[in-house]
Protein backbone atom coordinates (compact mmCIF):
# COMPACT_ATOMS: atom_id res chain seq x y z
CA UNK A 1 0.00 0.00 0.00
CA UNK A 2 1.48 3.34 -1.04
CA UNK A 3 1.96 6.00 1.63
CA UNK A 4 0.15 9.33 1.55
CA UNK A 5 3.28 11.14 0.30
CA UNK A 6 3.98 8.44 -2.33
CA UNK A 7 0.47 8.91 -3.72
CA UNK A 8 1.13 12.64 -4.16
CA UNK A 9 4.33 11.76 -6.02
CA UNK A 10 2.34 9.42 -8.28
CA UNK A 11 -0.27 12.12 -9.01
CA UNK A 12 2.49 14.68 -9.72
CA UNK A 13 4.05 12.17 -12.13
CA UNK A 14 0.73 12.10 -14.02
CA UNK A 15 0.75 15.91 -14.13
CA UNK A 16 4.29 15.84 -15.55
CA UNK A 17 3.12 13.47 -18.32
CA UNK A 18 0.35 15.92 -19.27
CA UNK A 19 2.85 18.79 -19.43
CA UNK A 20 5.02 16.89 -21.89
CA UNK A 21 1.89 15.78 -23.83
CA UNK A 22 2.23 12.10 -22.92
CA UNK A 23 -1.53 11.84 -22.39
CA UNK A 24 -1.81 8.04 -22.47
CA UNK A 25 0.99 7.78 -19.94
CA UNK A 26 -0.79 10.26 -17.67
CA UNK A 27 -4.05 8.26 -17.87
CA UNK A 28 -2.23 5.01 -17.01
CA UNK A 29 -0.56 6.59 -13.97
CA UNK A 30 -3.74 8.22 -12.65
CA UNK A 31 -5.71 4.97 -13.16
CA UNK A 32 -3.23 3.36 -10.75
CA UNK A 33 -3.46 6.20 -8.23
CA UNK A 34 -7.27 6.56 -7.98
CA UNK A 35 -8.00 3.11 -6.42
CA UNK A 36 -5.23 3.60 -3.83
CA UNK A 37 -6.56 6.76 -2.15
CA UNK A 38 -9.75 7.91 -0.48
CA UNK A 39 -8.46 11.42 0.25
CA UNK A 40 -10.74 14.03 -1.32
CA UNK A 41 -7.91 16.39 -2.25
CA UNK A 42 -5.89 13.64 -3.94
CA UNK A 43 -8.95 12.33 -5.78
CA UNK A 44 -9.83 15.85 -6.98
CA UNK A 45 -6.32 16.40 -8.32
CA UNK A 46 -6.21 12.94 -9.92
CA UNK A 47 -9.52 13.34 -11.77
CA UNK A 48 -8.53 16.87 -12.89
CA UNK A 49 -5.23 15.62 -14.33
CA UNK A 50 -6.87 12.65 -16.06
CA UNK A 51 -9.51 14.99 -17.48
CA UNK A 52 -6.75 17.20 -18.89
CA UNK A 53 -5.19 14.11 -20.49
CA UNK A 54 -8.51 13.13 -22.09
CA UNK A 55 -8.84 16.73 -23.30
CA UNK A 56 -5.42 16.45 -24.93
CA UNK A 57 -6.68 13.32 -26.73
CA UNK A 58 -9.79 15.30 -27.85
CA UNK A 59 -12.11 12.99 -25.88
CA UNK A 60 -14.35 15.81 -24.65
CA UNK A 61 -17.04 13.75 -22.89
CA UNK A 62 -14.45 11.86 -20.84
CA UNK A 63 -12.65 15.12 -20.00
CA UNK A 64 -15.87 16.82 -18.86
CA UNK A 65 -16.96 13.82 -16.76
CA UNK A 66 -13.55 13.69 -15.02
CA UNK A 67 -13.62 17.44 -14.32
CA UNK A 68 -17.09 17.03 -12.80
CA UNK A 69 -15.75 14.22 -10.59
CA UNK A 70 -12.82 16.45 -9.60
CA UNK A 71 -15.25 19.25 -8.70
CA UNK A 72 -17.25 16.77 -6.59
CA UNK A 73 -14.07 16.21 -4.54
CA UNK A 74 -13.60 19.95 -4.01
CA UNK A 75 -11.19 20.74 -6.87
CA UNK A 76 -12.03 24.38 -7.68
CA UNK A 77 -9.67 24.51 -10.69
CA UNK A 78 -11.83 21.93 -12.49
CA UNK A 79 -15.00 23.80 -11.56
CA UNK A 80 -13.57 27.03 -13.00
CA UNK A 81 -12.63 25.12 -16.17
CA UNK A 82 -16.21 23.86 -16.54
CA UNK A 83 -17.54 27.41 -16.13
CA UNK A 84 -15.17 28.66 -18.83
CA UNK A 85 -16.70 25.99 -21.12
CA UNK A 86 -20.16 27.42 -20.28
CA UNK A 87 -21.03 24.24 -18.34
CA UNK A 88 -22.95 25.11 -15.18
CA UNK A 89 -22.33 22.31 -12.70
CA UNK A 90 -23.16 22.08 -9.01
CA UNK A 91 -20.68 19.76 -7.29
CA UNK A 92 -22.07 16.82 -5.31
CA UNK A 93 -19.52 16.79 -2.52
CA UNK A 94 -18.69 13.35 -1.02
CA UNK A 95 -18.23 13.03 2.76
CA UNK A 96 -14.79 13.70 4.17
CA UNK A 97 -12.56 10.63 4.15
CA UNK A 98 -10.80 11.41 7.42
CA UNK A 99 -7.36 11.14 5.78
CA UNK A 100 -5.11 14.12 6.66
CA UNK A 101 -4.86 16.75 3.91
CA UNK A 102 -1.78 17.32 1.78
CA UNK A 103 1.11 18.93 3.67
CA UNK A 104 1.28 21.46 0.83
CA UNK A 105 -2.36 22.57 1.17
CA UNK A 106 -3.13 26.15 2.27
CA UNK A 107 -5.03 26.57 5.57
CA UNK A 108 -8.83 26.76 5.17
CA UNK A 109 -10.41 30.25 5.10
CA UNK A 110 -12.39 31.43 8.16
CA UNK A 111 -16.13 30.66 8.10
CA UNK A 112 -18.24 33.20 6.19
CA UNK A 113 -20.91 34.99 8.31
CA UNK A 114 -24.44 33.90 7.40
CA UNK A 115 -25.48 37.55 6.90
CA UNK A 116 -22.79 38.17 4.28
CA UNK A 117 -23.89 37.70 0.64
CA UNK A 118 -22.09 34.94 -1.33
CA UNK A 119 -18.90 36.00 -3.14
CA UNK A 120 -18.99 36.50 -6.93
CA UNK A 121 -17.48 33.72 -9.06
CA UNK A 122 -13.73 34.14 -9.76
CA UNK A 123 -12.85 36.11 -12.88
CA UNK A 124 -10.74 34.06 -15.36
CA UNK A 125 -7.21 35.40 -15.78
CA UNK A 126 -7.64 35.72 -19.55
CA UNK A 127 -10.73 37.97 -19.24
CA UNK A 128 -9.99 41.74 -19.51
CA UNK A 129 -10.94 43.87 -16.48
CA UNK A 130 -14.41 45.46 -16.56
CA UNK A 131 -14.68 49.11 -17.61
CA UNK A 132 -14.95 51.70 -14.81
CA UNK A 133 -18.53 52.49 -13.74
CA UNK A 134 -20.18 55.35 -15.60
CA UNK A 135 -21.25 58.27 -13.33
CA UNK A 136 -25.02 58.35 -12.86
CA UNK A 137 -25.09 62.03 -13.91
CA UNK A 138 -23.49 61.32 -17.27
CA UNK A 139 -25.89 60.79 -20.16
CA UNK A 140 -25.20 57.88 -22.49
CA UNK A 141 -23.35 58.81 -25.68
CA UNK A 142 -25.42 59.08 -28.85
CA UNK A 143 -24.97 56.30 -31.42
CA UNK A 144 -22.61 57.14 -34.30
CA UNK A 145 -24.48 58.55 -37.29
CA UNK A 146 -25.12 56.18 -40.18
CA UNK A 147 -23.38 56.90 -43.45
CA UNK A 148 -25.07 56.42 -46.78
CA UNK A 149 -23.63 54.98 -50.00
CA UNK A 150 -21.58 52.15 -48.54
CA UNK A 151 -20.64 53.98 -45.30
CA UNK A 152 -20.28 52.40 -41.86
CA UNK A 153 -23.03 50.42 -40.11
CA UNK A 154 -23.21 48.94 -36.62
CA UNK A 155 -24.06 45.41 -35.50
CA UNK A 156 -27.12 45.26 -33.22
CA UNK A 157 -25.81 42.06 -31.63
CA UNK A 158 -22.41 43.30 -30.39
CA UNK A 159 -22.21 46.96 -31.48
CA UNK A 160 -19.13 46.53 -33.68
CA UNK A 161 -18.63 49.13 -36.43
CA UNK A 162 -18.67 47.53 -39.88
CA UNK A 163 -18.24 48.61 -43.51
CA UNK A 164 -21.54 49.26 -45.27
CA UNK A 165 -20.80 46.41 -47.69
CA UNK A 166 -20.30 43.78 -44.93
CA UNK A 167 -22.37 40.59 -45.11
CA UNK A 168 -21.37 39.30 -41.64
CA UNK A 169 -20.22 41.00 -38.46
CA UNK A 170 -16.45 40.41 -38.29
CA UNK A 171 -16.58 40.34 -34.47
CA UNK A 172 -19.59 38.14 -33.61
CA UNK A 173 -20.52 36.61 -36.98
CA UNK A 174 -24.14 37.84 -37.03
CA UNK A 175 -25.40 38.17 -40.63
CA UNK A 176 -25.81 41.82 -41.63
CA UNK A 177 -29.03 43.11 -43.11
CA UNK A 178 -29.13 46.91 -43.29
CA UNK A 179 -32.25 48.39 -41.75
CA UNK A 180 -34.12 51.06 -43.66
CA UNK A 181 -31.83 54.07 -43.61
CA UNK A 182 -30.61 53.70 -40.01
CA UNK A 183 -27.29 52.03 -40.79
CA UNK A 184 -27.80 49.30 -38.19
CA UNK A 185 -27.47 45.59 -38.86
CA UNK A 186 -30.15 43.04 -38.06
CA UNK A 187 -29.50 40.67 -35.14
CA UNK A 188 -31.74 37.91 -36.54
CA UNK A 189 -29.44 34.95 -37.31
CA UNK A 190 -29.77 32.96 -40.52
CA UNK A 191 -30.23 29.25 -39.70
CA UNK A 192 -28.51 26.82 -42.07
CA UNK A 193 -27.69 23.11 -42.12
CA UNK A 194 -24.11 21.90 -42.51
CA UNK A 195 -22.81 18.32 -42.68
CA UNK A 196 -19.85 18.06 -40.31
CA UNK A 197 -16.65 16.13 -41.15
CA UNK A 198 -15.77 12.65 -39.85
CA UNK A 199 -19.45 11.56 -39.77
CA UNK A 200 -19.97 13.70 -36.66
CA UNK A 201 -23.49 14.70 -37.70
CA UNK A 202 -25.42 17.63 -39.16
CA UNK A 203 -25.12 21.14 -37.68
CA UNK A 204 -28.23 23.33 -37.67
CA UNK A 205 -27.48 26.96 -36.81
CA UNK A 206 -25.40 29.88 -38.06
CA UNK A 207 -22.71 29.10 -40.64
CA UNK A 208 -19.88 31.59 -41.20
CA UNK A 209 -17.18 30.98 -43.81
CA UNK A 210 -18.36 27.40 -44.21
CA UNK A 211 -18.02 26.60 -40.47
CA UNK A 212 -20.49 26.35 -37.53
CA UNK A 213 -20.84 29.56 -35.52
CA UNK A 214 -22.62 30.67 -32.34
CA UNK A 215 -25.23 28.34 -30.90
CA UNK A 216 -27.19 25.54 -32.56
CA UNK A 217 -27.77 21.83 -32.48
CA UNK A 218 -26.16 18.72 -33.95
CA UNK A 219 -28.09 15.66 -35.11
CA UNK A 220 -25.93 12.54 -34.87
CA UNK A 221 -26.14 9.51 -37.18
CA UNK A 222 -28.19 7.62 -34.60
CA UNK A 223 -30.81 10.38 -34.53
CA UNK A 224 -29.82 11.87 -31.16
CA UNK A 225 -29.85 15.67 -31.00
CA UNK A 226 -27.44 17.68 -28.83
CA UNK A 227 -27.53 21.44 -28.26
CA UNK A 228 -24.02 22.86 -28.75
CA UNK A 229 -22.22 26.17 -28.96
CA UNK A 230 -19.00 27.03 -30.80
CA UNK A 231 -16.27 28.99 -28.99
CA UNK A 232 -13.84 31.49 -30.52
CA UNK A 233 -11.43 28.61 -31.33
CA UNK A 234 -14.06 26.68 -33.27
CA UNK A 235 -14.50 24.03 -30.54
CA UNK A 236 -17.93 22.70 -29.55
CA UNK A 237 -19.26 22.97 -25.99
CA UNK A 238 -22.52 21.70 -24.47
CA UNK A 239 -25.40 24.16 -23.91
CA UNK A 240 -27.89 21.96 -22.08
CA UNK A 241 -27.22 19.81 -18.97
CA UNK A 242 -26.42 16.15 -19.64
CA UNK A 243 -29.50 13.94 -19.20
CA UNK A 244 -29.86 11.68 -16.17
CA UNK A 245 -29.04 8.55 -18.20
CA UNK A 246 -25.83 10.16 -19.45
CA UNK A 247 -24.88 11.14 -15.88
CA UNK A 248 -25.46 7.56 -14.71
CA UNK A 249 -23.43 6.12 -17.59
CA UNK A 250 -20.57 8.54 -16.94
CA UNK A 251 -20.52 7.64 -13.23
CA UNK A 252 -20.45 3.92 -14.06
CA UNK A 253 -17.64 4.44 -16.59
CA UNK A 254 -15.54 6.46 -14.13
CA UNK A 255 -16.06 3.90 -11.37
CA UNK A 256 -15.18 1.04 -13.72
CA UNK A 257 -12.02 2.77 -14.96
CA UNK A 258 -10.95 3.25 -11.35
CA UNK A 259 -11.32 -0.49 -10.67
CA UNK A 260 -8.99 -1.55 -13.51
CA UNK A 261 -5.88 -3.21 -12.14
CA UNK A 262 -7.53 -3.75 -8.76
CA UNK A 263 -10.64 -5.76 -9.71
CA UNK A 264 -10.87 -6.26 -13.48
CA UNK A 265 -14.07 -8.31 -13.27
CA UNK A 266 -15.85 -5.55 -11.37
CA UNK A 267 -14.49 -3.00 -13.86
CA UNK A 268 -15.89 -5.09 -16.74
CA UNK A 269 -19.37 -5.24 -15.16
CA UNK A 270 -19.49 -1.48 -14.48
CA UNK A 271 -18.25 -0.50 -17.95
CA UNK A 272 -20.67 -3.00 -19.55
CA UNK A 273 -23.59 -1.26 -17.83
CA UNK A 274 -22.35 2.16 -19.01
CA UNK A 275 -22.07 0.86 -22.59
CA UNK A 276 -25.58 -0.63 -22.46
CA UNK A 277 -26.89 2.81 -21.43
CA UNK A 278 -25.63 4.07 -24.80
CA UNK A 279 -22.44 5.95 -23.87
CA UNK A 280 -20.13 5.82 -26.93
CA UNK A 281 -16.86 6.10 -24.99
CA UNK A 282 -17.97 3.23 -22.74
CA UNK A 283 -18.71 1.13 -25.84
CA UNK A 284 -15.15 1.69 -27.07
CA UNK A 285 -13.77 0.98 -23.57
CA UNK A 286 -15.75 -2.29 -23.44
CA UNK A 287 -14.27 -3.30 -26.80
CA UNK A 288 -10.80 -2.75 -25.31
CA UNK A 289 -11.64 -5.08 -22.41
CA UNK A 290 -12.84 -7.84 -24.75
CA UNK A 291 -9.81 -7.42 -27.03
CA UNK A 292 -7.29 -7.62 -24.18
CA UNK A 293 -9.16 -10.13 -21.99
CA UNK A 294 -9.44 -7.82 -18.99
CA UNK A 295 -12.12 -9.02 -16.58
CA UNK A 296 -13.59 -11.28 -19.29
CA UNK A 297 -12.46 -14.05 -21.64
CA UNK A 298 -10.65 -12.57 -24.66
CA UNK A 299 -13.10 -12.36 -27.57
CA UNK A 300 -12.14 -10.48 -30.76
CA UNK A 301 -15.64 -10.84 -32.26
CA UNK A 302 -17.19 -9.17 -29.19
CA UNK A 303 -14.48 -6.50 -29.26
CA UNK A 304 -15.29 -5.75 -32.92
CA UNK A 305 -19.01 -5.62 -32.12
CA UNK A 306 -18.56 -2.95 -29.45
CA UNK A 307 -16.01 -0.99 -31.49
CA UNK A 308 -18.56 -0.94 -34.32
CA UNK A 309 -21.31 0.27 -31.98
CA UNK A 310 -19.06 3.06 -30.71
CA UNK A 311 -18.21 4.08 -34.30
CA UNK A 312 -21.94 4.19 -35.18
CA UNK A 313 -22.40 6.67 -32.33
CA UNK A 314 -19.73 8.98 -33.80
CA UNK A 315 -16.78 7.69 -31.71
CA UNK A 316 -13.86 8.03 -34.14
CA UNK A 317 -11.48 5.91 -32.04
CA UNK A 318 -14.02 3.08 -32.18
CA UNK A 319 -13.86 3.09 -35.98
CA UNK A 320 -10.06 3.08 -35.90
CA UNK A 321 -9.99 0.14 -33.47
CA UNK A 322 -12.46 -1.80 -35.65
CA UNK A 323 -10.35 -1.17 -38.76
CA UNK A 324 -7.21 -2.24 -36.91
CA UNK A 325 -8.74 -5.60 -35.93
CA UNK A 326 -9.64 -6.23 -39.57
CA UNK A 327 -6.14 -5.34 -40.76
CA UNK A 328 -4.62 -7.70 -38.18
CA UNK A 329 -6.88 -10.50 -39.38
CA UNK A 330 -8.52 -10.98 -35.97
CA UNK A 331 -12.07 -10.69 -37.33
Amino acid sequence: MASFEELWELIEAGQACVKRQDYNGAIAIINKAIPLTSDNEQLGAAYRIRGAAYGGLLEEDRAVSDWKMAANYGDTVSLDGLRMMNINYTPQRPPSSGIPPSPFAAPPPPPRPASMPPPPPPRPAWMPPPPPPRPASMTPPPPPPAKANGGNIFCMNCGAQLPGTAKFCAKCGTPVESAAGDGVSSSTPVIEKLTLPDNYGVWEGQVVNGKPFGKGKVTHKNGSVVELGVDDKGQFYYLSPVEKTEDEATALLNEGAGELGADDEKAFKLISRAAELGKPSAMHFLGDLYENGLGVTQNYAKAAEWYRKAADQGEEVGQKAFDRLKQEGKI
